[in-house]
């Protein structure tokens, strides 16, 4: 008994230290993260505004589900995890939107040490500095962690189960497999394209299988470990899997593919008989599709529509076809170079040709990283939606390499130096470094921090953060003996009026003003709100914006003149049986 003991604890001890991160937590590193982490608080603080489109579901959900429960946050279009992390820390006392920026801020600060660590394993402790520096500073990367958005918790969630999956794979120790496969099912209930993770390491474990049996053996002790990663993933997503069978009607992974190859449809698979049928109204002005997908999770009375504008469109082969080669060319030319930017490429290639794998070992757990990459980047973007966000995730990645690639230039320049300024000698590495330095700073961080002095609550961008929709919100939200229901197009007023319930009000359709009108009293919809910076998508909207030839029934509540010519309106609509539900559906 007493051998058995000695030997569980030097088993249990000798996992330990496989395990050991030994990051070298000195100084250095600790100073690396806290600048980061105020950094992202100093932009949270100056460069945010307001929340904006999807932000504003994020933040709806959240309080909806502190308010009535389970029923509250889940959704069949937006997962549920997410909204739920918001509300732990709203209900500490944080307010709602500072709570989902701070959720973003905590995660990327978080992801400096997942970068440093990959680094420190590749390289060494210098070169992880660089790379942590680097991705905690970088400006691009520190605003985006600052959305009200769910792309930081994602990418920790996901790179964290990328190393204790292969770490569980190399290791052999089932139950790090399982946990790896616990935080790939919260990743998938961030965002549903997290299960990919799961898939890429399961065709990434076959493939080891059979292209080098010698480093999978023992064979059924790795195959455990895989499925670990199965069953750990399977504990927490059920739920939910179960959700969307009850509320679809089918076994389903998320209605979000679905709903976007719709959303789509008239950019890919337009029909002229029948033209962008998510944002038209049907005939009897009773349903628009696209806030039967986003907003009420009807996907189901959707698809069972009868023939006619707005029946979901069926989507073939050749026409995926079509659409994945027109995504995969534009993401090539414009989307990631638009995302690296000269620095960073620069400095990814260099260091990508400085990377020397120690072992074999380490080698594959490198093709296994490059392979979600490929997987995400190159198969499921550009077949699904093509969005700058979705590259965000796994962009920590290349700043692992970005380290090594800083000191490589460095060496290149100085022996640069070495065979033209022979009389160079001690002085000839600072100088490269420094020139080096003067590269990566006037090329890649000063024209995104000019970028950022740029930014204004003003911006009339149709993406730019909806100030006057905050401020309008506020106003509805004081007028207001109840929660108002509104009928608008960005549901930031929603959320700033305090309207919580994704499926109360109405959003705007391509259709006529009258029509948008009559569509809005069936949903029992209060006010219509409406701002200027959206008429070049909208411009059918025109009219409410110049208060003429308006339908009756509309009277002009509250009208904002914001900076920059954006103008917002307020309409009260005057009808009878207002309260939704109150007529047929």
């Amino acid at each position: 008994m007493k051998n058995s003991n000695k030997k569980f604890k030097k088993v249990r001890r000798n996992r330990i230290n496989a395990l050991k991160i030994s990051c070298g937590w000195n100084r250095g590193i600790f100073l690396i993260f806290l600048g980061g982490f105020l950094f992202r608080l100093f932009a949270m603080a100056r460069l945010q505004f307001a929340v904006t489109f999807d932000e504003a579901h994020y933040v709806r959900l959240a309080k909806h589900f502190l308010e009535i429960g389970w029923s509250g946050v889940l959704h069949p279009y937006w997962p549920p995890f997410y909204p739920m992390t918001i509300a732990f820390f709203h209900v500490l006392g944080i307010s709602l939107e500072t709570a989902g920026r701070l959720v973003s801020v905590l995660m990327g600060t978080l992801t400096i040490g997942l970068v440093y660590w990959l680094a420190k394993t590749w390289f060494g402790p210098t070169e992880a500095k660089w790379s942590a520096f680097l991705y905690a500073f970088y400006p691009p990367v520190v605003l985006g962690s600052t959305h009200v958005m769910p792309e930081s918790l994602f990418s920790f969630l996901a790179l964290l189960g990328m190393v204790l999956a292969w770490q569980a794979f190399e290791k052999k120790w089932l139950s790090l497999g399982i946990l790896a496969g616990i935080l790939w099912s919260f990743c998938y209930l961030v965002k549903p394209e997290g299960v990919g993770f799961l898939l890429v390491f399961l065709a990434y474990g076959i493939g080891v299988f059979l292209l080098f049996p010698k480093f999978s053996k023992p064979l059924l002790k790795r195959a455990g470990i895989m499925w670990g990663v199965v069953v750990g993933w399977i504990l927490i997503a059920l739920p939910y899997l179960i959700f969307l069978r009850q509320n679809t009607g089918t076994w389903t992974l998320s209605t979000k593919g679905t709903i976007n190859q719709q959303f789509e449809s008239a950019v890919y698979f337009q029909d002229e008989a029948n033209p962008d049928p998510f944002f038209h109204l049907t005939q009897d002005n009773r349903h628009l599709p696209y806030d039967m997908a986003y907003h009420f999770g009807t996907i189901r009375e959707l698809t069972q529509m009868e023939e006619g504008k707005s029946r979901i469109v069926r989507i073939h082969p050749g026409q995926l076809v079509h659409k994945f080669v027109k995504n995969f060319y534009h993401e090539v030319k414009t989307e990631i170079p638009k995302l690296f930017g000269i620095v960073p490429f620069v400095l990814f290639v260099a260091g990508l040709l400085g990377f020397r794998p120690k072992e074999k070992s380490m080698g594959l757990f490198f093709l296994y990283l490059l392979a979600n990459v490929f997987f995400f980047w190159f198969l499921l973007v550009p077949l699904f939606h093509l969005n700058e966000r979705y590259f965000i995730p796994l962009f920590p990645l290349f700043f692992t390499l970005m380290g090594k690639g800083l000191l490589i230039l460095s060496q290149w320049v100085s022996e640069f130096f070495t065979v033209f300024f022979k009389g160079l000698t001690t002085s000839r590495n600072r100088v490269a470094s420094f020139l080096v330095w003067i590269f990566v700073i006037g090329f890649g961080f000063l024209p995104e921090w000019a970028r950022w002095v740029s930014i204004r609550a003003e911006d009339p961008d149709a993406w730019a953060d909806p100030v006057e929709l905050k401020i309008v919100g506020n106003w509805l939200k004081t007028h207001s003996e109840h929660p108002p229901v509104l009928m608008s197009l960005n549901k930031a007023v929603d959320f700033y009026a305090g309207q919580y319930d994704m499926k109360k009000g109405a959003s705007y359709s391509y259709d006529s003003v009258d029509r948008n009108v009559e569509y809005a009293r069936h949903r029992g919809v209060e006010y219509l709100v409406f701002s200027s910076r959206y008429l070049f998508w909208f411009p059918n909207l025109k009219p409410l914006i110049e208060k003429k030839g308006l339908p009756q029934g509309l009277r002009l509540e509250y009208e904002l003149e914001f900076p920059k010519g954006i103008h917002t309106v307020v309409y009260r609509l005057e009808s009878e049986n207002r309260r939704y539900g109150e007529k047929s559906q």
